[in-house]
């Protein structure tokens, strides 16, 4: 707006100026002519009376060509005025050019400077709120600190309650006072413990921090395999590494095969995890166990790690060895026990033959397999009247890993 303004001024006087130098001229041309026409009248007149003649010419012509020298000294005076006029004239209009030219460009500059000056000040406003942001972060921040040294005043509190309760730990504790003021060695120790115990501290805020993204993982997601749960089994038997690295491989298939379908995304076997299996299997001559075992939680849709375990497919239970037993009640004629009361107690007794197979080893995907439908011996004890003993009896010897073959008996 100022150089806008200044502009305008500038044109203003800039024009008033010429037209007061026109103005100049015309007069300074009005001058001259009028001086010059009164030379050459007073100078023609002075001629015609004195009768002089120039060249031998006429007076008479001798006056007309006195009078024609004035006109042209009259029209010279003009050029020759005229033109020292025009020169200041065009350096007047080349100046106004470049001071046009410089406007321009300082007007473009102007435009420039302001974007910038609108740029920074968005800028600035963004900082701003920045700015406040940050402070409600520090204020957020002091009212945790003062949080955590109420906090720690408790506990101070508390230390110093039981420091009243126990004079020879207090006895201990002055001894130990005076040996590290005594002792600038063991200042630095406990300085330097200060600073393992701090890396300890940062090192269980990470952790805490990585135990908090995975229960965000846990409340946002769904847990395929949870840590420690057995992903896969399966039985392994080879002579050479070329055999025990087919096996393993079908393994692994079998494996990933099982986790796409529950959701999840492949096996992952890591080189040095296969070649240590492929080794271990090959060193032994019995059929191994091979447990894929999840080492954390693991969620839908992800690649699927796990820790490998090699055990001997050693034989847990003889056939015919009988793994429970119970007595129930199936009422009288009268009043029988229903249906369902039984078939609670015969899934019971089913559960707990499991968990007696697997404390002794057994690890299986598919753990028991019954010879016969618990619906065909369901209606077999529905026969039958008042006390009644059943067990839970193998039909096979059972294997670490493979399933345990079972079958429901009557026994009195």
């Amino acid at each position: 707006m100022c150089a806008t303004f200044t502009w305008a001024t500038n044109s203003g006087f800039e024009e008033a100026t010429f037209v007061i130098s026109l103005l100049g001229l015309i007069v300074l041309l009005i001058f001259l002519a009028g001086v010059t026409a009164y030379a050459g009248d007073r100078l023609g007149m002075f001629v015609a009376r004195r009768r002089l003649s120039l060249f031998g010419i006429r007076p008479r012509r001798t006056g007309q060509i006195v009078g024609v020298v004035a006109g042209i000294l009259i029209t010279l005076t003009t050029l020759i005025v005229l033109s020292l006029a025009f020169r200041g004239a065009t350096q007047t209009i080349i100046n106004a050019q470049q001071v046009g030219e410089e406007l321009n460009r300082l007007r473009a500059e102007r435009l420039t400077l302001e974007g910038e000056i609108r740029t920074l000040g968005g800028i600035i406003n963004e900082l701003d709120g920045e700015v406040g942001n940050l402070s409600v972060q520090a204020e957020s921040l002091r009212a945790e600190n003062r949080d955590l040294q109420f906090r720690n005043q408790q506990l101070g509190d508390a230390n110093a309650t039981l420091g009243s309760r126990n004079i020879n730990l207090q006895v201990v504790n002055d001894q130990l006072r005076s040996e590290i003021l005594d002792s600038n060695d063991q200042v630095r120790g406990l300085k330097s413990q200060v600073d393992k115990l701090q890396v300890v501290l940062e090192g269980q805020a990470a952790e805490l921090d990585r135990i908090r993204v995975q229960f965000d993982q846990v409340t946002n997601t769904q847990i395929v395999f949870a840590d420690n749960e057995l992903v896969y089994s399966g039985l392994l038997r080879a002579t050479s590494p070329i055999e025990a690295r087919d096996e393993l491989s079908k393994l692994v298939l079998d494996a990933s095969e099982k986790t796409l379908a529950e959701g999840a995304g492949a096996v992952q076997l890591l080189t040095e995890q296969f070649d240590r299996l492929v080794e271990a299997v090959t060193q032994t001559p019995v059929v191994d166990l091979v447990l894929f075992i999840s080492p954390k939680n693991q969620f839908l849709s992800e690649d699927i790690f796990v820790s490998v375990e090699v055990l001997p497919n050693t034989k847990l239970l003889p056939r015919g060895h009988l793994v429970l037993s119970r007595q129930i009640h199936l009422g009288s004629g009268e009043l029988k026990t229903s249906q369902a009361e039984v078939g609670k107690v015969l899934a019971g007794l089913l559960l707990e033959a499991q968990k007696i197979l697997e404390s002794t080893g057994l690890v299986s995907p598919d753990p028991i397999h019954l010879r016969q439908e618990e619906e065909e011996f369901l209606t077999q004890l529905l026969r039958l009247t008042g006390p009644v003993s059943i067990g839970v009896v193998t039909t096979e010897d059972i294997y670490r890993g493979a399933p345990a073959r079972l079958e429901l008996l009557i026994l009195h």
